[in-house]
This record gives structure tokens, C-alpha cells and sequence, in this order.
């Protein structure tokens, strides 16, 4: 048996969780150690409310392991026992943490809660995590093939390698469905009901401390994206603009989200920039998916540490 499902952060209306059909849902709670997501609870308890099936995951920023470990936990504690938790394992934490710093965060989590996380990172990356999957932490793999949109289906399975198998495949990133207007990821978990409350349940003897019956100590969130744009004017960029800034967006895009972003780092500006742009303005959510670069995709750009 196979379960359909999203996942959602921020960038998602609050009430994503209400509108729209799922077995499951994945949802952004915290990134790195001084952000948590001001939408996570209100989009949980629907979710809960619907009885829907729950996960929620941390976004590695590239700190210290443990300390990022420590900070999704005290953000979660009241979720223990009936969410998943997750390491969403991509981006700049790739390069500054390799296999040894995600497992440490993995067994740090396991060690305070008695959960063992799974890990969502791409398929390119996931070959690599030898030491993840040695710690029998399971997988959870972005493998888009031609990311084509629609509704929910079920794709051919991707490798799982070096772990056993895959749990959770998130196969696109321009799903649609009913009841909301913009693009979701979708993801097929290869589990039933009652193997995705094994895998959120605790399994060692003595978990840290015991759940409260909502998040204990909820981080403070930043009160707007942790890397704000500079007021300065900075000009649009689209087909046919040039330069220094055009490289740095490229060369932004490329280190951030290598899933969809090959460029060459050349300063031109051309249709294959622009479909990368269109696509971070797809799932960034709430921007225009025009190619552009303005005010707002800059701002949406920054908030993953691309300031143009």
C-alpha cells in the first residue's frame, strides 16, 4: 500500500492543510538555530484535525549538528510520538556538513527523543550518505525526472542506494491539486497507516524528556526572512541583461538548488536562466512566474541567501 501526500513551509497560505486532498503532509518547523516557521503549528492542527498523517522537518543551514538537532527538538516536543521528524538535508549544509555532520544530527535527534529522523535530500546527494544510511536512519528522495504537472500518481521507483529502500519519493515539484492554485511537492511514501506511526513513534527505552501537549519552548521565530534584501534599487534582470550580478544569481542559484539548477556562471542572462528563475518562483509560491527578476523574487531570493 502506497500513501499520497505534500509538504509545505511558509511559503504555503497557513491554511494550505485545510484546502486541499492528502494522506499526509510534511511541514516546515525551523531552520538552522534562530528560525521557526510562524505557519507550522496552524497548518499542523488542521492537518491533525482532518486526521491526516503527520511529519514535520528541520532545514539544515550548515551550523553545528548538534546544536541544530537541539533546536528542531525543543521546537517539536509535543509533536513526538505522532509526527515524523525529518532533516531536510540540501542546499549550503550539503557542502559544510557532508555525510558525517547529518548523521550527527540525525543521532543527536535519536539520542533526545527516541525517534529516528529521516532524512529528505536529492537523489545525487543520497548516493553519499553512506553513514546515514549505516545508522538506519530512512530515506526520504527528491527524483523529479521531467517534473511534469498534475495531480497524483505513481512513478517508477527511484534508487535507493546506499539505504535499503526509499520511504518517502517526492517526485515533483509543480503538483497540483484541488482546492489551491499554486504548485505543491507531491510525494508517494511507500508505507501504510500503521508503518508511519511506527516510524513516529519512539523506539529507544528513555526519549529525553516526555512530550508536552504542544511545542515546548518554541524558539523565537525571526520576525521576517532571516536574510533580508538591501533597500538599495537594484535593477530588474531578465532575458538580455548582463553582468556581474547576473553571474552572482547564477552562481546562486546553481549552489542552492542543484536539483534543478545547472547553469553556466557567464553573466548572460538567457532562456535557460530564466526557466530556472521561473522555476524558484514556482515553488518559492506567491511570486509571479514570469522569469524576472523584481522586487519580490529578489526578496524571495535572499531568504535562501542569494542577495542580489
Amino acid at each position: 500500500m502506497a500513501l499520497n501526500g505534500i509538504d509545505v513551509s511558509g511559503w504555503q497560505p497557513s491554511n494550505i492543510t485545510s484546502l486541499v486532498d492528502y494522506d499526509f503532509v510534511f511541514i516546515k518547523a525551523t531552520e538552522g538555530t534562530s528560525y521557526v516557521s510562524g505557519a507550522c503549528d496552524t497548518q499542523y492542527q488542521a492537518a491533525k484535525k482532518r486526521g491526516k498523517l503527520l511529519g514535520v522537518y528541520h532545514f539544515a543551514s550548515g551550523g553545528s549538528p548538534e546544536a541544530e538537532a537541539d533546536y528542531f527538538y525543543r521546537a517539536i516536543t509535543g509533536y513526538i510520538g505522532e509526527a515524523i521528524p525529518v532533516l531536510d538535508f540540501e542546499a549550503d549544509a550539503v557542502g559544510a556538513w557532508g555525510d558525517s555532520g547529518a548523521r550527527r544530527f540525525l543521532d543527536r535527534f535519536y539520542k533526545l527523543s527516541g525517534v529516528r529522523p529521516l532524512v529528505y535530500t536529492s537523489a545525487s546527494v543520497a548516493v553519499t550518505l553512506r553513514q546515514c544510511a549505516a545508522g538506519n536512519y530512512g530515506l526520504w528522495v527528491a527524483s523529479w525526472g521531467a517534473n511534469t504537472r498534475g495531480g497524483y500518481r505513481t512513478p517508477p521507483k527511484p534508487s535507493s542506494h546506499p539505504f535499503p529502500f526509499v520511504v518517502v519519493h517526492q517526485y515533483t515539484s509543480r503538483g497540483r491539486l484541488a482546492g489551491y492554485e499554486g504548485d505543491l511537492d507531491l510525494n508517494i511514501a511507500y508505507l501504510d497507516k500503521t508503518a508511519w506511526a511506527k516510524y513516529a513513534t519512539p523506539t529507544s527505552s528513555k526519549p529525553a524528556s516526555k512530550p508536552a501537549s504542544k511545542p515546548a519552548s518554541k524558539p523565537k521565530p525571526a520576525s521576517k526572512p532571516a536574510s533580508k534584501p538591501a533597500s538599495k534599487a537594484v535593477p530588474l534582470l531578465r532575458i538580455g541583461s548582463r553582468g556581474q550580478t547576473v553571474k552572482k544569481l547564477q552562481a546562486g542559484l546553481n549552489r542552492i538548488f542543484p536539483a534543478y539548477s545547472n547553469l553556466a556562471v557567464d553573466g548572460i542572462y538567457g532562456s535557460k536562466t530564466a526557466g530556472v528563475v521561473k522555476e524558484f518562483q514556482t515553488r518559492a509560491g506567491g511570486l509571479t512566474v514570469d522569469g524576472i527578476v523584481g522586487v519580490n523574487t529578489r526578496n524571495a531570493l535572499a531568504r535562501y541567501g542569494i542577495t542580489l
